[in-house]
C-alpha cells in the first residue's frame, strides 16, 4: 500500500510538472512567435517604404531631367 501511494504522488508530480511545462513552452512559443512576426513586419514595412520613398525620388529626378534638356 505504502509504495502505491508513493508511485501515486509521483505519477501526480510528474503530471503536474508536464503540465507546467507544456504552459511554459506554450507561453515561450508564443512570444517567440509574437516577436519574430513584429520584426518580420517591421522590417517588411521600413523596406517597402524605403523602396516607395527612392521610386519617388527617382521619378522626380527623372521629371526634372525631362523638363530641363
Amino acid at each position: 500500500m505504502e509504495i502505491t501511494l508513493q508511485r501515486l504522488k509521483i505519477i501526480s508530480h510528474e503530471e503536474e510538472y508536464s503540465e507546467k511545462k507544456w504552459v511554459k513552452n506554450w507561453v515561450k512559443n508564443w512570444v517567440k512567435n509574437w516577436v519574430k512576426n513584429w520584426v518580420k513586419n517591421w522590417v517588411k514595412n521600413w523596406v517597402k517604404n524605403w523602396v516607395k520613398n527612392w521610386v519617388k525620388k527617382w521619378v522626380k529626378g527623372l521629371e526634372k531631367d525631362n523638363k530641363n534638356p
